[in-house]
């Protein structure tokens, strides 16, 4: 376990250019995770770093997958909604936007 492995194991630490603090990244089970040591102090991020990083791996830290889709329904309903109350053109475009941007890819 340490620093500098990426995808292979291990964790690697960046400074956060807009408040200086340190971010860990890493991966557990394929699932890219990017927390925050909570300090500017170098030495001090590279502990607590391996310290997140022991925890997900062991399975302290809970990581949880991603999640796609739960907009999907809430998003049909409300143009199903939408659609008796704005023109045919507005309409169209609200759903293409949603679709094309927001809405995840299957």
């Amino acid at each position: 376990m340490g620093e500098g492995k990426g995808k292979r194991g291990g964790f690697h630490l960046r400074k956060d250019p807009r408040n200086g603090i340190f971010i860990c990244r890493f991966y557990v089970r394929g699932v890219e995770k990017k927390l925050s040591t909570r300090t500017r102090d170098p030495r001090e991020a590279k502990v607590r770093a391996a310290q997140l990083y022991a925890e997900a791996v062991t399975g302290r830290r809970a990581v949880a997958p991603p999640k796609h889709g739960d907009l999907a329904p809430i998003v049909a309903q409300w143009l199903a909604d939408l659609e008796g109350t704005v023109s045919e053109g507005d309409w169209s475009r609200c759903e293409m936007t949603w679709r094309v941007h927001l809405l995840p890819r299957p």
